[in-house]
């Protein structure tokens, strides 16, 4: 190391903390920063993530850090919002299950607003369905059960006209 290196080394160790905060340190200074008090680094994967850290030096720090989660970790369903959900199931229809738990404030993991299809697609991933009995598959308005101020319009119960071929008569 020169000499001039040195005393940019020293000066930046006693600016470093006010200069690493100052809003307007660019990240390519801050990486330049790093590059003058940082040797190497040497990371190892286990059940954590151990950091060896050489400075210039040779001073070393060691770090033991959790990993990091994974990307279907981070976008998996809290398993309270998913036990809400089956409850809702047997009452509600999924827009009106979206409803509710809009009303109450809960956010996807995305922290977006629930949509019916997102509630369809967590029906459908975490294997939720509806009893035979659920007003939402009946066409029944089921939330004044729940003194729920939801209301939804009960289905048209007129009966499906007969299939017809491809020459346009009835079976």
């Amino acid at each position: 190391m020169t000499e001039a290196e040195r005393a940019e080394l020293m000066a930046l160790a006693t600016d470093f903390p006010r200069l690493w905060r100052d809003p307007r340190t660019q990240m390519k200074e801050k990486k330049r920063m790093l590059r003058l008090l940082i040797e190497d680094v040497t990371l190892t994967k286990g059940d954590a993530l151990h950091v060896d850290i050489r400075f210039v030096g040779d001073a070393t720090r060691s770090l033991d850090l959790p990993l990091p989660k994974s990307c279907m970790e981070l976008r998996t369903t809290d398993a309270e919002v998913v036990k809400e959900i089956d409850q809702l199931i047997d009452t509600y229809t999924d827009r009106e299950i979206a409803d509710v738990l809009n009303e109450r404030g809960v956010r996807t993991v995305v922290t977006t607003p629930w949509t019916a299809a997102r509630i369809g697609r967590l029906r459908t991933i975490y294997g939720l369905t509806r009893p035979a009995y659920a007003p939402a598959r009946r066409g029944t308005s089921g939330p004044a059960r729940c003194g729920c101020p939801l209301r939804r319009r009960a289905l048209d119960r007129t009966p499906l006209a007969p299939p017809r071929s491809a020459s346009g008569t009835s079976h």
